[in-house]
Order: structure tokens, then C-alpha cells, then sequence
């Protein structure tokens, strides 16, 4: 796999950036596929309009709206058995896909069960947290983004996105988005593992440039560090 020559994935020259394992858990740097929900600046929220019979609560005519967070529906407005809701409370609706996602954060102490007794299990459950990644090619089959704006993603001139190439086929490059962090259940039946992972030295950059988005500042004298700098004086002249 050949990164270009002004990415940072260019400072591993000597080794890789991905790496194969054949591990039975999943762990952070570990690239694996999850069905990820569309990120909309307003959410939707299921509306009841009647039910298809009048005695039976368990089914109910729904419609799906914007959701108003000044206005949100009150448990009494869902008269339906099967969508339980609690106190503070709404349904929301998503549309979702099955992305790439690199596995960020894992839990690493788990509840002991004399500690978390009469929670539920939700409470404690253990996620992984991740970023998604998005098809950057403009291809036909998707919108794909401006090549200007890829390249100076590739600079890192916007922490929030990070441009890759990925080992298991699909668009030739695709865009990390560390402002979609989140996180998905540590389930077998929520995750789909690739077989690929980052590469120690990888890892160690994506850390960098997590921390760099969260706090915006990166260690002096890193290799990320002097990676913009030297992109910033030589294309950017600042």
C-alpha cells in the first residue's frame, strides 16, 4: 500500500501502517465494521398517529418527524405497550450504515457482579469507542468529497478528519472522522473484525492527532509535530 509522499502516514516509511492479526479479541488500533448511524444536525423521533385497532396496544401507526428538543412527545403521547418509555425519555430514529471504524477506546476493568448487583445490565455493559470512516472517492456511486479539500485534510489542517487508505478494499482513500467518536457495544453481535489492525508505530501517530483534535495541541518535537510544521512552511508559508 503506497501512501502519498506529503501524508503523514509517509513518516512509518520503513514499516507498515496496517498489519494483519488473526486475534480473538478486538482491541484499540483495530480496524473493524460496525453499523454506524447517519450524523444529522436535527434528529428524528417517532410520532404516533393511531393504532391499527383500537383494543390491541401492542401495534401502533407511527410517523416519523423532525425532533424539536423545545417540544419533545411525553410518555402519554405513545400509548403503545411494545415502545416502553421512562421517565425523561424519547424515541429517536436513525437511518444507519455498515462502515469501517477504528477502534479507539476499549474498557479494560470490567464490573465485577458483586459490585453491580440490581443495576441493569446496560448500566455497566462494556463498549468500544470509535471513529467511522467515510468513502473519500468521487466515483459514481457516491458523493465523495472536493480533491481540494482531501488534500488538506491530508496536511492536517482540520483535526477533526484524517485521511487513510484502507487494506480491505473499497474507495482507494477514505476519511477518518474523530468528531464522530461514539461508542458501540463490545458485542460479537455488534461488530464485524477485518483481520487488520494499526501497526505499533501507527497507533502512536493516530494518539497524536486524537490528542491534537480533543485539546488542540501536539507534543513539541513529535513526528506529528514536525510533520505540520514543515507542511505548513513549505505549502502553506506559515
Amino acid at each position: 500500500m503506497k501512501f502519498p509522499d506529503d501524508s503523514i502516514q509517509s513518516l512509518l516509511a520503513s514499516s507498515s501502517w496496517w498489519q494483519q492479526t488473526d486475534s480473538q479479541s478486538v482491541d484499540r488500533g483495530f480496524l473493524i465494521k460496525a453499523f454506524i448511524p447517519h450524523v444529522d444536525q436535527t434528529p428524528n423521533t417517532i410520532e404516533p398517529v393511531g393504532r391499527q385497532e383500537a383494543n390491541i396496544h401492542s401495534k401502533a401507526i407511527v410517523k416519523i418527524r423532525p425532533l424539536d428538543i423545545q417540544a419533545p412527545r411525553k410518555r402519554e403521547d405513545l400509548p403503545v405497550a411494545a415502545m416502553t418509555l421512562y421517565q425523561n425519555e424519547i424515541w429517536t430514529v436513525y437511518r444507519a450504515k455498515l462502515r469501517p471504524c477504528l477502534v479507539l477506546g476499549k474498557t479494560h476493568n470490567m464490573v465485577p457482579q458483586e459490585v453491580k448487583h440490581g443495576q441493569p445490565k446496560r448500566s455497566t455493559a462494556p463498549t468500544l469507542l470509535v471513529a467511522p470512516y467515510y468513502g473519500a472517492d468521487r466515483d459514481g456511486s457516491r458523493a465523495g468529497y472536493n480533491p481540494a479539500f482531501i488534500e488538506r485534510v491530508r496536511h492536517i489542517r482540520y483535526p477533526q478528519f484524517f485521511i487513510d487508505m484502507l487494506p480491505i478494499g473499497g474507495p482507494k482513500e477514505s476519511l477518518l472522522r474523530f468528531d464522530h467518536l461514539q461508542p458501540i457495544g463490545a458485542h460479537y453481535d455488534s461488530i464485524q473484525k477485518t483481520g487488520y489492525c494499526l501497526s505499533e508505530g501507527a497507533l502512536e501517530i493516530l494518539d497524536e492527532l486524537v490528542e491534537l483534535y480533543l485539546w488542540d495541541r501536539v507534543k513539541d518535537g513529535s513526528g506529528v509535530h514536525e510533520f505540520i510544521d514543515l507542511i505548513s512552511e513549505t505549502l502553506y508559508h506559515s
